[in-house]
């Protein structure tokens, strides 16, 4: 078990099944075999690789405690200071170019906000879900989720479930981040016009509001993170 404890600190992305075999030299009984198997990727790849089944039923149980989730959720908060800060340089530059009447040349770059927030609604995501596997522990049994939220994206009914209460701001956010989790990743457009949202627009006082629920998610779950009393400000300020 201290070689297991030992590993999970340096657990990354594509490591979670080999790492409770490896760690617990666990033989083959119980193992679930995944119906997809062994993906077609060369050997030794560049890419990298994948791999499927080979690990016991508790050990996918244990890959679901929260602390995984929260692990993910901050992988992607750091995404999304990265994105906006990028955004803030662009509008900077665009000010630059526009107080200089031509004197500083525009250089388009693709926008970050849409995709900043859609990563940022995929954080919550993650951290209401880790909350609602915290109180609600059968959502994650037996090699499988359970339950009508846990495997869906709707973020007002996971924060429902997890009896979390929202304020306006927060519910309004969490409304626009499920549409984004669909709209922002995946899909540019419906598969037709009755899905197919008419337009989504994200305002960049969106982010203070994310980075307050993130905080108040993440010291439900780790109550050190909670913010100290007296607190300056957030570091993902809007612009006006």
């Amino acid at each position: 078990m201290a070689h297991f404890l030992a590993a999970v600190d340096t657990i990354s992305d594509g490591l979670t099944a080999n790492l409770f075999a490896s760690a617990l030299s666990i033989g083959n009984k119980g193992l679930v075999q995944h119906p997809l198997g062994l993906t077609k990727m060369q050997a030794n790849s560049p890419v990298g690789s994948v791999s499927r089944g080979g690990h016991p039923v508790w050990a996918f149980d244990l890959s679901a405690d929260p602390f995984f989730w929260i692990g993910k959720a901050e992988e992607l908060n750091r995404m999304v200071q990265l994105g906006f800060s990028a955004w803030r340089e662009d509008i900077e530059r665009i000010r630059e170019c526009s107080a200089s009447k031509g004197g500083v040349p525009y250089v388009h770059r693709p926008c970050t906000l849409t995709m900043t927030f859609f990563l940022a609604a995929t954080a919550i995501e993650n951290l209401l879900k880790a909350n609602l596997i915290r109180v609600r522990g059968e959502c994650v049994r037996d090699g499988k989720f359970h339950g009508p939220h846990i495997s869906r994206h709707n973020l007002l009914a996971i924060a429902a479930e997890a009896s979390i209460t929202l304020d306006p701001d927060e519910a309004d956010f969490c409304e626009l981040g499920t549409e984004s989790i669909t709209w922002f990743g995946r899909y540019h457009t419906g598969k037709n016009i009755s899905v197919s949202p008419a337009q989504i627009t994200v305002r960049d006082k969106a982010f203070p509001i994310y980075e307050k629920l993130y905080k108040r998610l993440l010291s439900r779950l780790r109550p050190e993170a909670a913010p100290e009393s007296g607190e300056r400000g957030h570091h993902l300020i809007a612009l006006s």
